[in-house]
This record gives structure tokens, sequence and C-alpha cells, in this order.
């Protein structure tokens, strides 16, 4: 019995590590990209308009991918879903250094968004079965390695630009090295149970049982895509930091949100998730009101680093709820991903409108009122403290 019970617990902790290892490609993903797109524009000559319209097939690429990952997940297995993705990622990225024309960059980018909502979808789904079976709050530390991935991934891209190898040959290093990690990862991911063939329907929109949680991940996202597109600009602009310095700020959002996220496994457990999301959602709040009541370069950046401490654990806990919800635990996180994403998407574009009706400074404080919906819908959305049972 002691030999079982300590293969069993060996074969848990090679799956954690094996599904750790996922999320942190998936950051080198997200992060290498972001690195090499100053090479794809300047390699096929576009605008900064075209190159906006190929990020937004990439994101309905995803969207539709995070839709459907939840009923081929619960057809095919979401571990044999996770292997395909792997691999779709690693392929994917390639593709956008071999684009000649705008069409085929746009070919290229929905081809990668669909792998990344695959491969999102089911490892979140993985995660959120192992989290249950493990009796305790592990979601935040995956996305802790995703944090990382996506700083170790954008570090990467920036050595490889340095290098001066062009877009085919940052995508191809990066890839290289995001495909040997997943296929490392890859053989101890267990086993899926035997599926049932049903699956389900093939798109899987929110039920009533999963939009609040949906809207929490959606109004979370929106304040971080915002984070990414505008921290910077409002550093320089509003602050008067300077382009050298204008960087801080989401540095310090980025920073605080992985630190944040290796800590937030044992706030769940001891305050539970209610009090994560709610207490998350009021400390971003009270950040961004910091960093637009005083723009002084190092008070904005402090405050950006609040926003991140206050919605590193959002989206986990939100996905960890959903995973225990669904026919299988892909199935849980798909809508509730697909409604989270949408707000990714529409948050920069917001802010950009608001700005240029109202200024930069007040279309950033406008996303207190998003952090405060994360905050009371979280408070009915989200169980209580954690049973010990």
């Amino acid at each position: 019995m002691t030999v079982l019970s300590r293969s069993l617990g060996d074969a848990r902790w090679s799956e954690r590590a094996a599904i750790l290892a996922v999320f942190l490609q998936l950051g080198l993903f997200a992060g290498a990209w972001a690195a090499a797109l100053p090479a794809v524009k300047s390699g096929l000559a576009l605008s900064d308009r075209a190159i906006g319209l190929a990020l937004l097939t990439f994101a309905g690429g995803s969207l539709v991918s995070t839709l459907a990952t939840g009923a081929l997940s619960a057809r095919v297995g979401t571990r044999r879903a996770i292997r395909i993705g792997v691999v779709a990622t690693a392929i994917t990225m390639v593709l956008p250094a071999f684009a000649r024309s705008l069409l085929e960059l746009a070919l290229a980018t929905a081809s990668m968004g669909v792998a990344m909502g695959l491969l999102d979808v089911s490892m979140n789904g993985a995660a959120g079965a192992l989290e249950e079976r493990w009796g305790a709050p592990l979601m935040s530390s995956f996305h802790g390695a995703f944090s990382l991935g996506g700083l170790g991934g954008a570090a990467l891209g920036g050595a490889l630009a340095g290098a001066d190898l062009g877009a085919l040959g940052q995508l191809g290093v990066a890839g290289a090295v995001a495909l040997t990690v997943g296929a490392a990862a890859a053989p101890f991911l267990g086993a899926d149970a035997p599926a049932s063939g049903a699956g389900g329907p093939a798109l899987a929109l929110p039920g009533r049982r999963l939009l609040g949680l949906g809207v929490v991940a959606a109004f979370c996202f929106m304040v971080e895509g915002a984070m990414g597109d505008w921290s910077a600009i409002y550093l320089d602009t509003v602050a008067g930091s300077g382009l050298a310095l204008a960087s801080a700020g989401y540095a310090g959002f980025s920073i605080a949100m992985a630190g944040v996220r290796f800590a937030g496994d044992g706030a769940v457990a001891r305050l539970g998730a209610r009090a994560v999301l709610v207490g998350g959602g009021l400390l971003a709040g009270a950040g961004l009101l910091l960093a637009v009541l005083v723009p002084v370069p190092l008070v904005a950046a402090v405050g950006f680093g609040l926003v991140g401490l206050g919605l590193g654990n959002v989206a986990p806990v939100a996905f960890s709820a959903a995973a225990r919800t669904g026919s299988v635990p892909a199935a849980g996180v798909a809508p509730v991903a697909t409604v989270g994403y949408a707000g990714f998407l529409l948050g920069p574009p917001v802010i950009g409108f608001l700005s240029g009706a109202a200024g930069l400074r007040a279309a950033l404080a406008c996303l207190v009122v998003a952090t405060a919906v994360v905050a009371a819908v979280g408070y009915g959305a989200a169980e209580g403290r954690r049973s010990r049972t």
C-alpha cells in the first residue's frame, strides 16, 4: 500500500510539472510573438493599421477555437487536445515569417490564434482536473508559469532581434524552444479517461452558471489588455517619464502579476476564492486611482504594479471554478475563456476611443469601473472559503 501510494503521488507530481511546462510553453509562444512583431511589420512594410488587422484575425481564430475546444476535449480527451495544441502552437508560430502579403499574414495569424485557443483551454482544463484530485488550490501557480514564460519569450525574442536574425530566425528559434519544452512535458501529462464520444455541441456558449465567471474574466482581461497597450503611453505622454522609462509601468504590472500568482494558491487556500476576487478587484481599482490621480512616473508605475497584484489571481480563480462545472474540465473552461478573451480584445480599443474623447487620464480612470465589476460579480460567482474536507 505504501509503495502504491508513493507511486500515485509521484505520478501526480510529474503530471503537475508537465502541466506547468505546458503553461510555460504557451507563455513563451506569446512573449516571443510579441517580440517578433516589429520584424514581421518591417519585413512586409506594413502600416500600423495593417498590423492591427492581422492581430484581429489572431484574436478571431483564438475566439473560435476557445468556443470549440471544450467539445473537442470531451470527444478526444483533454491530454490529447493538449498534445495537439503543443505541436500546433510551435508550428504556427513560424508561419508569419513566410508571409509575403497582408492576406498571407492574416491567414498565418489566424492559424496561430486557433492553436493558442486550443492549447489554452485544454491546459486550463487539465490544470483544473488535477487541482480537484490534488485537493488544494493549484491554478495560480500554473498561470504564474505562463507569466514567466511570457517574460522569457519576450527576453529570448529581444535577444534574437539584437542578433539581426530577421523574423524567420526569431520565430524559428523560439518555435523550436517552445516545441522542445512542450514535447518534453507531453509524456508525463497522464492518460485521459475513455472518451464517451458524445462530447456535446460543437460550440459551447456560456450558460447561466458560468456567465458570472465569464464576466469576471472579461473585465479582468479588459484591464490587462489596457495595461499592455496603454500603460507605457500614459507614462510617457501624461506622466512625462520619457521614452526610456515608459515601459516601467508595464514591467511593474507584469512582474507583480507573475509574483503574486506563485503566492496565489496559498491565498486561495487560506482566504477562499471569493475573498481573492473581491480583494483583488478592490486593490486593482486602488492602483488605477493612484496612477491617474498622481500622474508622476514613479507613483504611476507603483499604481500599475498594484493593478498586477490585484488582478494576478483573478483569472486563475475564475478558470478553476469553471473547470469544476463542465462535463469535462475543459468544457467548463471554454465558455469562460471565450467571454474573458472578448474582454481582452475590447479593452485597448475602448480605451483608445475614450482617450480620443476625454483624454487618456480619464480613459484609464474609467477602468476603475471594470475592477469594481470584478469585485462585485466575483462575490456572487465564486464560492466562499474552500472546504478542507
